[in-house]
């Protein structure tokens, strides 16, 4: 339940949910069209409401409040939800699919050549002009791009403090960095919903992992020079 310092939209939450739940006679069910969209994916919404479906149990053990959503992202619950929200909102989930083809998901998979990184990582080598780049940051959800935006600032800003540095060898970035900037921003709540993500960036080939063979810790880069991850940064995850 919400406490003292929890959000006071969370808090609000949970008095509306309270007194929908002593007073309506029957269900309220709301209709949501697409729960994981630009004005929803931060933690405090989701928050909020799942606590306005969970603490609206009246007398007879039922939720007051009932909610019906969509849901665009395959891996949204790993991203969107903490297992105790996932828990508050209770889904029964019913897969529906939309059968529109993904035609630059295709042609940029079987166009783009294979290749080695320099750290022997295997990985699809989209053009320096960005152009390819940017159509598989379209296809992104929001959420996903926004932690790739944040990648893409913390090694814009250390490849300009670094100007000696060789063509073609990008700066790398801590995984424990990207985590602590990624929840600091509200983008993830905990490590399980950022490895989803990076499984995604890393499988599109946008994001190079590398191991420190001393310590073991994580290290990422985007396999682009400096314009492009302008470029990034300046792209409008909300969509047109």
């Amino acid at each position: 339940p919400p406490t003292q310092g929890s959000p006071a939209v969370v808090r609000r939450a949970l008095a509306i949910a309270e007194r929908m739940a002593a007073t309506r006679p029957a269900p309220l069910y709301l209709v949501l069209h697409n729960i994981d969209g630009v004005g929803l994916r931060y933690r405090h919404t989701q928050d909020a409401l799942a606590i306005l479906i969970a603490g609206s149990i009246g007398k007879g053990g039922s939720r007051m409040i009932r909610l019906a959503s969509s849901v665009d992202h395959v891996n949204a619950s790993g991203m969107l939800w903490t297992t105790q929200t996932r828990a508050c909102f209770a889904w029964i989930w019913k897969e529906v699919h939309t059968y529109r083809p993904c035609f630059e998901e295709v042609r940029l998979g079987c166009d783009a050549p294979v290749r080695k990184t320099r750290y022997g990582a295997q990985g699809r080598s989209l053009p320096d002009d960005g152009m390819g780049f940017m159509r598989v940051l379209r296809s992104l959800g929001p959420r996903n791009a926004e932690c790739l935006q944040l990648l893409a600032k913390l090694q814009l800003k250390l490849s300009r403090t670094n100007k000696q540095g060789k063509k073609n060898v990008y700066p790398t970035i801590g995984y424990s960095d990207w985590k602590a900037n990624c929840i600091r921003k509200m983008l993830v709540g905990d490590d399980t919903s950022l490895r989803l993500i990076l499984n995604e960036l890393t499988d599109h080939g946008i994001v190079v992992e590398k191991r420190d063979h001393q310590d073991g810790t994580k290290h990422l880069y985007i396999p682009h020079p400096d314009k492009v991850l302008s470029q990034i940064c300046k792209f409008d995850t909300k969509g047109d």
